[in-house]
């Protein structure tokens, strides 16, 4: 899966319940392509309810596995219905934090990474984003749209995880 597909896929999260930030309410993170044998996701995703109302997204995303290399963004988002919603920035991009095998580049290597990440992204900025899931057996099924068009390509495996299982982002 390419590297923007699966940043995209969470900039956005949400469950398919009637609050579908219940669980990110609790506390839970949401895992995304989850090994639950070695608790590895390819991405965790949690929430901040704000004192103001606003919502932020906090992301932590697999761009590679070897070495193995993540991204962590915080993002605004908003709730539409079921869904949560946001706008592919490049700010969030330009204020991500890269880790190489755990350790965070530093900033002239960090500027270049985030370059890259935006080039790759550049058609997706600007665009709404909105995700829900569907509930199959014991995890979901994301369902996504670009500005209110389906991108079923974007479809991801999510389960709800609490701190203390023990998920990290990892191949």
């Amino acid at each position: 899966m390419k590297i923007w597909m699966l940043a995209i896929a969470v900039l956005t999260i949400t469950a398919a319940q009637a609050d579908p930030l219940e669980n990110a309410r609790a506390g839970q993170l949401q895992c995304y392509r989850p090994d639950t044998a070695r608790k590895t996701c390819a991405a965790l995703s949690g929430y901040s309810f704000n004192k103001d109302g606003t919502i932020s997204n906090q992301a932590q995303v697999l761009l590679s596995p070897q070495p193995v290399v993540v991204m962590r963004t915080i993002s605004p988002v908003s709730l539409k219905g079921e869904a949560v919603c946001g706008v592919a920035r490049k700010e969030d991009i330009d204020t991500a934090t890269i880790l190489v095998n755990g350790s965070p580049l530093p900033e002239d290597q960090a500027a270049q990474a985030r370059n890259q990440i935006f080039a790759a992204m550049q058609g997706l900025q600007g665009q709404e984003v909105c995700t829900t899931y569907v509930a199959e057996g014991d995890h979901l099924t994301t369902k996504i749209t670009l500005n209110g068009q389906p991108k079923p390509e974007f479809t991801q495996t999510v389960i709800w995880v609490k701190p203390a299982d023990g998920y990290t982002v990892s191949p």
